[in-house]
């Protein structure tokens, strides 16, 4: 059925321009199941005779709505008119909002959206310490969440933050930073407030201001030596140790003192791939053992500690973990799927809206944007970039559903990095006079120009924090421009089984009827064109 479904979509799409279509195959390509009522048709009463109650009846019904939608549109035009001065406005306080939220670390902001997996973190953990591995991918807000733990200085203070419940001391739990990314400008002042918390609050400690930059060249040193996995649990249990200088000879005794003292430490750990990314490239093993050492063994150990009182969350980047923990990975990250960062279209919907009311307040009115379903955040959106990548009654493509595809992978997942960068790059201009369309802020032709910037600045990040990738991907930014053509066939592709199986785990790569595509997001920075009705096929694979 998959063929011939392809065989009628393709047929279709011969005429279309496959670089700058803007419609999904589901816009114009319905599916209805089979029916042997229809196997017979007789004159045109008996065919509609037949269509009374069907399933067919439905889906024609729903197309012939969507073709009078013209007055509804404008009367929502209407209603959400503002001048073209208010809307410029807006649109470069969005710009500028989404500018200053692209990297976590560059953002000054205190704003938290509470996404499924914090919140999941804070109900298991509301009374006891957190000692959990919290894996995501790169982009996915690993970072985001580190700096709001520190901000919050204490475990108690961040979980009343996502959610408030009653009277407790928020002071019992101390967050203290063990390592950190290399990129931490912004977080500094935040690093040295919680060490400056902790020194206030244990007479008999001692943090040092540099502290963290001694733990990291500390941890790259090791990481140039053959350092065994025993070794490096002794290494990641003494620099836990040595950092409140009050000499303790184990976790053990650092435990029963901050029972004594009615306290908690709660250990922060981020910036693993900024350590060990050369070490993954080289292939060497002794970067896997550090990290098992830390995500198994380590948070083991304080599991088990006889009063609980010391912590540690791990933002580790899912496709190092992997890697690094061969033997029984799918066991392991089961343990934390509840806490895995993944942004799922609907999550990634809501932070869209999440940004765009912090630039206009009404976006977000009469809207729970925390619990609100995927059909109500689309609506929402709406009055930010229409509800069509052209007029309300047009057959352009759903705009929502259009500007996921192509932010996605092939895994159906993008990341909150992706989405806040499409903000930035579709509001870094806005027409001139009157805009096309009074409906909405961002307009399709900014909607399309932002998707190839996203997708340079991706490749570029990849190229700098996930540099195994990078080599992968660099051999087809390196072919010849007329071969530049997709879909590629398996004897234009000179790569290995396993570097093919790389790509397509992280949602890079993907073969469908033994042609191989890559998603919208790596495409334009490869420098790809498509063959003609390509194009489709791709956003229907990305919009599944």
């Amino acid at each position: 059925m998959g063929s011939l479904e392809d065989e009628l979509a393709e047929s279709l799409e011969e005429d279309f321009d496959s670089e700058s279509m803007n419609v999904l195959r589901e816009d114009y390509l319905y599916r209805v199941p089979f029916d042997s009522a229809f196997a017979s048709l007789g004159d045109f009463r008996d065919i509609c005779a037949l269509l009374k109650g069907k399933v067919l009846s439905d889906v024609m019904a729903k197309i012939a709505d969507g073709m009078l939608e013209k007055e509804i549109a404008a009367g929502a035009a209407e209603e959400n008119q503002r001048s073209p001065e208010d809307m410029k406005d807006i649109v470069s306080r969005l710009h500028d909002i989404a500018t200053s939220e692209i990297t976590a670390e560059g953002s000054a902001s205190s704003n938290m959206l509470a996404t499924t997996s914090i919140r999941e973190i804070v109900r298991e953990f509301r009374d006891t310490v957190p000692q959990l591995v919290v894996l995501g991918a790169k982009g996915s807000g690993k970072t985001y969440i580190y700096k709001q733990l520190l901000s919050r200085k204490t475990w108690e203070s961040f979980s009343y933050g996502v959610e408030p419940a009653g009277e407790k001391d928020r002071e019992r739990t101390l967050i203290l930073p063990l390592v950190c990314s290399l990129n931490i400008k912004m977080l500094l002042s935040m690093v040295r407030e919680c060490i400056e918390s902790c020194n206030h609050t244990f007479e008999e400690v001692d943090i040092k201001p540099d502290i963290i930059d001694r733990n990291y060249t500390k941890l790259a040193s090791y990481a140039e030596k053959e350092t065994s996995l025993t070794e490096w649990m002794e290494i990641w249990q003494r620099l836990m140790l040595d950092m409140l200088g009050a000499g303790y000879s184990d976790i053990s005794e650092l435990d029963r003192y901050l029972e004594n003292k009615g306290k908690r430490i709660l250990f922060i750990v981020d910036g693993l791939e900024d350590l060990f990314m050369d070490l993954q490239v080289q292939k060497q093993k002794t970067w896997r053992f550090a990290i098992r050492a830390l995500c198994q063994n380590i948070v083991n150990t304080l599991r088990n500690l006889q009063f609980g009182n010391v912590g540690i969350v791990v933002f580790a980047r899912k496709d190092m973990a992997e890697e690094a923990i061969e033997i029984n990975f799918d066991q392991f990250q089961n343990q934390y799927h509840k806490y895995e960062l993944k942004w799922s279209p609907s999550e990634a919907l809501r932070l869209a809206l999440w940004i765009a009311k912090q630039a206009d307040p009404a976006l977000g009115e009469g809207v729970d944007i925390l619990k609100a379903s995927r059909e109500v955040l689309e609506e929402r959106l709406e009055k930010l970039w229409g509800k069509k990548l052209g007029r309300y009654d047009s057959r352009e493509a759903n705009s929502a559903r259009w500007i996921i595809a192509a932010l996605s992978d092939f895994s159906n997942q993008l990341q909150a990095r992706d989405i806040v960068r499409f903000l930035q790059f579709a509001t870094s201009t806005f027409p001139e006079g009157r805009p096309p369309y009074e409906d909405r802020y961002i307009m399709p032709k900014q909607i399309r120009e932002a998707i190839p910037d996203c997708s340079r600045e991706k490749y570029k990040e990849i190229r700098d924090e996930m540099k195994a990738i990078y080599q992968i991907l660099k051999i087809f930014e390196d072919m010849p421009e007329e071969e530049k053509v997709l879909p590629l066939t398996l004897d234009k592709i000179s790569l290995s089984g396993e570097e093919i199986a790389r790509l397509e785990n992280q949602g890079y790569f993907i073969m469908a009827d033994k042609k191989y595509y890559f998603p919208e997001i790596i495409r334009f920075a490869l420098g790809f064109k498509y063959a003609k009705g390509a194009r489709p096929r791709v956003l229907s694979l990305l919009a599944r």
